[in-house]
């Protein structure tokens, strides 16, 4: 016996179509009352990153750590990588993270920030860009976005 033979999809739409009406309403509702910003802002994080803070693997690598796994003096160091869940040997080039710890192979890291144009951890999501280097690489980033524009004016270069 199926939804249509009972009459019970009828009465499902029904249901959803109510839900739905009042979840429109609450939402009209918290925006006229101007609180929309605060229950809106539950799930942000789940947005990508902004259009307006600008990311520059390039640049970004300047700033981190690399050392050689043998010489990182830590006691929770992990075995493997995240990234490619390669071991971690002696003579590793690893970026160590300063605003989470988590540690990786240099060229896994510089994979990520190039393939996904990512600007945080793979594991949880922090900033890669260490926090007090914050101002620097924005000042940086500006310097390298206009030499970027002038040899675009000079040389006639096109947006790619």
């Amino acid at each position: 016996m199926g939804f249509k033979q009972t009459g019970l999809s009828k009465y499902i739409q029904y249901v959803f179509f109510i839900l739905w009406s009042v979840q429109d309403i609450v939402i009209f509702i918290f925006r006229f009352l101007g609180v929309s910003d605060s229950v809106e802002s539950r799930h942000r994080h789940h947005e990508k990153q902004s259009e307006t803070t600008p990311f520059s693997p390039v640049l970004t690598r300047e700033f981190l750590v690399v050392k050689n796994f043998k010489d990182i003096q830590r006691k929770d160091l992990p075995e493997s990588c995240a990234v490619c869940l390669d071991h971690f040997e002696g003579d590793d080039k690893i970026t160590c993270l300063k605003n989470c710890t988590h540690i990786f192979h240099q060229g896994c890291l510089d994979s990520w920030m190039d393939r996904l144009i990512q600007g945080t951890c793979p594991m949880c999501r922090k900033p890669i860009l260490p926090l007090e280097c914050q101002d620097e690489y924005q000042i940086q980033l500006k310097v390298a976005a206009d030499h970027h524009y002038l040899f675009e004016e000079l040389l006639g270069i096109p947006d790619l």
